[in-house]
Formats: structure tokens, C-alpha cells, sequence
């Protein structure tokens, strides 16, 4: 668990994101929920266990940032999107310019 936040501070989102998919493998398929709010709150409970500053459905004037975290000089916008490309996200970042909040 601990290497997700070392690969943030380090911007190393490959490392990340796998550390990520590597603990979400080992939930069994009959707990798991198909809704993005199940994987928002996930990731909330893992950066507040690894004492990650995170805030959670920040309302901006263009739209809701689903989560920032800031660790060490690094700060991460997510949006969520189940069954959806992880460009689809990044586009809604860019285009509702969420990283001007």
C-alpha cells in the first residue's frame, strides 16, 4: 500500500496505477460494486489510511473535481469514469480547466 504514495511523490503514475490494480485484484468479485462511487471511495479511504491531504467532490463553477490529492510538492486532480477510457477523464480535466481550482 505504502508504494502508492512513494510513486506519487515521485510522479511515477505507472507505478501507481499498478500498485492500484494490483489491490483492487485482490477484492473478491462478489463484494465488488460496479458504480465509480465504489471506486471514489476506495481511493479516499487508501490516501486518508496513507495520510494523503485529499478533498472530495469540490464544486467548481464548470463542474464537481471528483478528488485532489497533494503529496509532498505534487498535486493530483482524479475524475472517475467507469467503462470509459482514462482520456475521457483527462478531457473533462482539461476541458472544464479543473487544475485552475
Amino acid at each position: 500500500i505504502y508504494q502508492c504514495k512513494i510513486s506519487l511523490a515521485h510522479r511515477d503514475l505507472d507505478s501507481f496505477v499498478k500498485t492500484i490494480h494490483g489491490l483492487l485484484s485482490k477484492i473478491p468479485y462478489n463484494l465488488h460494486i460496479n458504480q465509480e462511487a465504489y471506486y471514489h471511495s476506495l481511493l479516499q479511504v487508501l490516501f486518508s489510511v496513507l495520510s494523503i491531504n485529499n478533498s472530495n467532490e469540490l464544486a467548481m463553477r464548470t463542474g464537481k473535481i471528483d478528488l485532489v490529492a497533494t503529496v509532498g510538492r505534487y498535486l493530483y486532480i482524479f475524475k472517475f469514469k467507469l467503462n470509459k477510457p482514462p482520456k475521457d477523464a483527462l478531457q473533462q480535466i482539461l476541458d472544464k480547466q479543473y487544475y485552475e481550482a
